[in-house]
């Protein structure tokens, strides 16, 4: 998949696009981006993805923005996998967000991206004021020779599958439903930190990660986790919190890798949420406290022995 900023690389052709903010690639999202591949494929058109960076609700609503569920670098990656074969990332700014919707059609869609078919979701917004609808580009579309495909809701359960949605089921710590509606483990990735040492210490030594600020990240709690460290993946039990029985301190991701001895410091980690099975508490001594962790571990094997790493990777489709 190409990957583009500036409209001038496009070249001539027509094109099948997909518009939308993506972030966390759900299962709505994949529905919508398998329909324009497939349709792009049908009619011989180009596939592309038109998506906005920064999030538009940090300039729209700067202070108020969401926390992302993927950055960048991830998103470019899950579009990919779906056989999109162009990403275009369109700079969203002030000015940007004042064009009106009928110019946003004409201007963008028709004249820059030399888009033939659109493709949007249910909820789908764009131009002054956010002024647009789906209605407003089916309506308009079809005068500047576009044709337009809504995308309609997707449910799973009684959940409408949305960024919102996955959003909250991971602040939440339910990291079962995000992959429910992601199709696949909410992850994260980081660059692992010099610790402490205290969990070497308890006999369960552990590969420490910031929080991401900008990023979506579980409940304080103790999860199984699946761990990427280049390209080597392995199963862990992962400390999302303050680490209270030592006094508290900055929010972070502690993570035990099972049967592993070695050095994974200044290596980039994708932490990936697999199941949740406590919250996180103080205890009354570091005994304690090496008691439990020794019980999440028991806790974590037994989980992946009813179900392996790759089946929590590759969840069944519920939705």
């Amino acid at each position: 998949m190409r990957i583009i900023t500036d409209p001038t690389r496009l070249g001539p052709g027509k094109r099948a696009v997909a518009i939308g903010v993506f972030d966390g690639v759900h299962l709505g999202h994949q529905k919508l981006l398998r329909a324009v591949v497939a349709e792009a494929s049908t009619r011989g058109l180009e596939s592309l993805a038109l998506t906005f960076e920064p999030h538009p609700l940090r300039i729209l609503r700067p202070g108020l923005e969401p926390l992302l569920l993927t950055d960048l670098k991830e998103k470019a990656e899950l579009i990919a996998a779906l056989g999109v074969e162009t990403l275009f990332i369109k700079s969203f700014d002030k000015g940007f967000a004042a064009t009106p919707p009928a110019e946003f059609i004409t201007r963008y869609l028709r004249d820059e991206l030399g888009a033939v078919l659109v493709m949007v979701g249910f909820n789908f917004s764009f131009g002054a004021g956010g002024h647009g609808t789906p209605q407003f580009l089916l309506e308009h579309g079809r005068t500047a020779g576009l044709e337009v495909s809504i995308i309609p809701a997707l449910r799973c359960g009684n959940v409408t599958v949305s960024s919102t949605a996955v959003r909250r089921a991971v602040a939440q710590g339910d990291v079962e439903q995000a992959t429910n509606l992601l199709g696949r483990p909410y992850s994260i990735r980081g660059r692992v930190l010099h610790g402490d040492g205290r969990g070497a210490q308890l006999g369960f030594p552990t590969a420490n990660l910031a929080a991401p600020p900008d990023r979506v990240v579980p409940a304080n709690g103790v999860y199984v986790v699946g761990v990427t460290v280049e390209e080597v993946r392995r199963a862990g039990v992962a400390n999302v919190g303050r680490r209270p029985t030592f006094g508290g301190g900055g929010r972070g991701i502690e993570v035990h890798l099972l049967d592993f001895e070695g050095d994974l410091y200044d290596r980039e980690a994708k932490i990936v949420f697999l199941k949740r099975l406590r919250d996180e508490v103080a205890f009354s001594s570091a005994e304690a406290l090496r008691r439990q962790i020794a019980w999440d571990v028991r806790q974590a094997r037994e989980a992946l022995a009813n179900g392996s790493l790759e089946a929590f990777y590759n969840p069944r489709a519920l939705c």
